[in-house]
Protein backbone atom coordinates (compact mmCIF):
# COMPACT_ATOMS: atom_id res chain seq x y z
CA UNK A 1 0.00 0.00 0.00
CA UNK A 2 1.28 3.38 -1.00
CA UNK A 3 2.11 6.14 1.77
CA UNK A 4 -0.56 8.89 2.13
CA UNK A 5 0.40 12.36 0.26
CA UNK A 6 0.88 15.14 3.26
CA UNK A 7 -1.97 17.54 3.06
CA UNK A 8 -1.32 20.28 0.43
CA UNK A 9 0.48 17.87 -1.85
CA UNK A 10 -0.38 18.33 -5.36
CA UNK A 11 -2.34 15.34 -6.63
CA UNK A 12 -0.93 15.59 -10.40
CA UNK A 13 2.30 13.69 -11.49
CA UNK A 14 4.39 17.20 -10.69
CA UNK A 15 6.73 16.45 -8.39
CA UNK A 16 9.14 19.41 -6.66
CA UNK A 17 11.96 19.79 -8.76
CA UNK A 18 14.18 22.95 -9.76
CA UNK A 19 13.59 25.57 -11.73
CA UNK A 20 16.43 27.29 -14.28
CA UNK A 21 18.17 29.88 -12.16
CA UNK A 22 16.94 32.75 -14.76
CA UNK A 23 13.41 32.33 -13.80
CA UNK A 24 14.46 32.29 -9.49
CA UNK A 25 13.16 35.12 -7.66
CA UNK A 26 10.33 37.60 -7.48
CA UNK A 27 8.49 39.16 -10.79
CA UNK A 28 5.81 41.89 -10.99
CA UNK A 29 3.72 43.60 -13.27
CA UNK A 30 4.71 46.28 -14.95
CA UNK A 31 2.81 49.75 -14.39
CA UNK A 32 -1.02 48.07 -15.08
CA UNK A 33 -2.95 50.62 -13.44
CA UNK A 34 -4.99 49.34 -10.64
CA UNK A 35 -4.35 45.78 -11.24
CA UNK A 36 -0.98 43.70 -9.53
CA UNK A 37 0.43 40.10 -10.57
CA UNK A 38 3.68 38.98 -8.64
CA UNK A 39 5.09 35.56 -8.94
CA UNK A 40 8.40 34.01 -6.31
CA UNK A 41 10.05 31.44 -7.86
CA UNK A 42 12.29 29.34 -5.26
CA UNK A 43 15.52 27.49 -6.31
CA UNK A 44 13.37 24.02 -5.08
CA UNK A 45 10.63 24.78 -7.35
CA UNK A 46 7.99 26.39 -5.20
CA UNK A 47 5.97 29.35 -6.09
CA UNK A 48 3.79 31.83 -4.59
CA UNK A 49 1.68 33.95 -6.97
CA UNK A 50 -0.56 37.05 -5.93
CA UNK A 51 -2.62 39.14 -7.85
CA UNK A 52 -4.76 42.18 -6.77
CA UNK A 53 -7.25 44.28 -8.69
CA UNK A 54 -8.89 47.32 -7.02
CA UNK A 55 -10.73 50.52 -8.10
CA UNK A 56 -11.95 53.18 -5.80
CA UNK A 57 -15.47 54.03 -6.02
CA UNK A 58 -17.72 56.65 -4.80
CA UNK A 59 -18.86 53.98 -2.64
CA UNK A 60 -15.72 52.41 -1.29
CA UNK A 61 -13.19 50.37 -2.52
CA UNK A 62 -13.45 47.53 -4.70
CA UNK A 63 -10.61 44.34 -4.99
CA UNK A 64 -10.80 41.33 -6.36
CA UNK A 65 -7.59 38.96 -5.30
CA UNK A 66 -6.03 35.67 -6.25
CA UNK A 67 -3.33 33.64 -3.91
CA UNK A 68 -1.56 30.57 -4.93
CA UNK A 69 0.79 28.52 -3.61
CA UNK A 70 2.46 25.23 -5.72
CA UNK A 71 4.88 23.52 -7.17
CA UNK A 72 6.81 24.68 -10.52
CA UNK A 73 8.59 22.62 -13.33
CA UNK A 74 10.06 24.19 -16.22
CA UNK A 75 12.32 23.34 -19.10
CA UNK A 76 13.67 25.15 -22.10
CA UNK A 77 9.88 27.10 -22.97
CA UNK A 78 7.56 25.32 -21.09
CA UNK A 79 6.54 26.45 -17.48
CA UNK A 80 3.63 24.18 -15.31
CA UNK A 81 2.56 25.38 -12.14
CA UNK A 82 0.57 23.06 -10.08
CA UNK A 83 -1.14 24.86 -7.50
CA UNK A 84 -1.06 22.88 -4.18
CA UNK A 85 -3.46 25.63 -2.55
CA UNK A 86 -4.92 29.16 -2.69
CA UNK A 87 -7.91 31.57 -2.63
CA UNK A 88 -9.92 34.14 -4.67
CA UNK A 89 -11.60 37.07 -2.84
CA UNK A 90 -14.10 39.47 -4.08
CA UNK A 91 -15.12 42.63 -2.03
CA UNK A 92 -18.19 45.16 -3.80
CA UNK A 93 -18.82 48.13 -1.91
CA UNK A 94 -21.82 48.14 -4.28
CA UNK A 95 -23.08 45.14 -3.52
CA UNK A 96 -21.67 43.51 -0.53
CA UNK A 97 -23.97 40.36 -0.57
CA UNK A 98 -21.72 39.42 -3.63
CA UNK A 99 -18.57 39.19 -1.60
CA UNK A 100 -16.51 35.90 -1.33
CA UNK A 101 -13.78 34.06 -0.23
CA UNK A 102 -13.22 30.85 -2.51
CA UNK A 103 -11.28 28.13 -2.68
CA UNK A 104 -9.26 28.39 -6.46
CA UNK A 105 -9.25 25.65 -8.70
CA UNK A 106 -6.37 22.82 -8.80
CA UNK A 107 -5.82 22.44 -12.53
CA UNK A 108 -2.37 22.75 -13.81
CA UNK A 109 -1.45 25.68 -16.16
CA UNK A 110 1.01 25.98 -18.85
CA UNK A 111 2.83 28.74 -20.06
CA UNK A 112 5.98 29.40 -22.87
CA UNK A 113 8.17 31.38 -20.51
CA UNK A 114 11.17 33.82 -21.54
CA UNK A 115 13.87 35.96 -19.71
CA UNK A 116 15.31 38.36 -21.22
CA UNK A 117 17.28 40.89 -19.20
CA UNK A 118 15.09 41.84 -15.95
CA UNK A 119 11.62 40.49 -17.76
CA UNK A 120 9.89 37.66 -17.57
CA UNK A 121 7.68 36.92 -19.96
CA UNK A 122 4.93 34.60 -19.52
CA UNK A 123 2.05 33.52 -22.62
CA UNK A 124 -0.61 31.63 -22.01
CA UNK A 125 -2.70 28.70 -24.02
CA UNK A 126 -4.66 31.50 -25.94
CA UNK A 127 -1.34 33.83 -27.08
CA UNK A 128 -1.64 36.42 -23.64
CA UNK A 129 1.77 37.99 -23.14
CA UNK A 130 2.04 38.83 -19.38
CA UNK A 131 5.53 40.34 -18.61
CA UNK A 132 6.65 40.98 -15.43
CA UNK A 133 9.96 42.83 -13.81
CA UNK A 134 12.49 41.62 -11.92
CA UNK A 135 12.33 43.02 -7.96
Amino acid sequence: MAPEKPPGTPSSTLTRSSIPTRLVGTWVTFDSGNAKQMYVFSADGLYTFVGLLQQQRPSGMFSFSITAEGTAAANKSRLILQPARGMKSMRDPDSPSSNYDRPIGMSPESYEWDVSGDVLSLTDKTGLTVRYAAE
